[in-house]
């Protein structure tokens, strides 16, 4: 049986899994972490900047998995294609790391450590169990 390969990244252990996706228009959470309108406006932008490039790069990256599964599987297989699809799907799996770090440690620039322990918590309480 071939083993499956990468699907998209990993909702939980990548950079993503700190913070839920555009946590401050959560009116709940936000008027808990009594965020400023300053911080809100702050993290729009931020968005607004950055989110459209990690928004790509997880649509490239699932393409490029799909792609991956299509050289696996076709019936005369080349290793060639196999190695080629599976280096670009690496790559842009790469990329949105990187993207999303940086979107993380900005975002983390613009709250206070007691927002940044509350939306920890909170995101916790939220996150589904581990795959077993």
């Amino acid at each position: 049986m071939l083993a499956q390969p990468p699907g998209p990244p990993p909702r939980r252990g990548g950079p993503e899994a700190f913070l839920p996706p555009e946590f401050w228009r959560d009116a709940n959470l936000a008027k808990s972490l009594k965020l400023t309108a300053e911080q809100t406006q702050k993290l729009d932008k931020l968005q607004k900047a950055q989110g459209e490039d990690v928004a790509r790069l997880e649509r490239d990256a699932m393409t490029a998995s799909r792609n991956l599964r299509a050289a696996l599987d076709e019936g005369t297989p080349a290793a060639d294609r196999i190695l080629a699809a599976g280096n670009r799907f690496a790559a842009l799996r790469d990329q949105l790391l990187r993207k999303q770090l940086a979107l993380l440690a900005s975002q983390r620039v613009i709250l206070t450590q007691a927002q940044w322990s509350a939306l920890q918590q909170q995101a916790e309480q939220h996150r589904p169990p581990p795959p077993r």
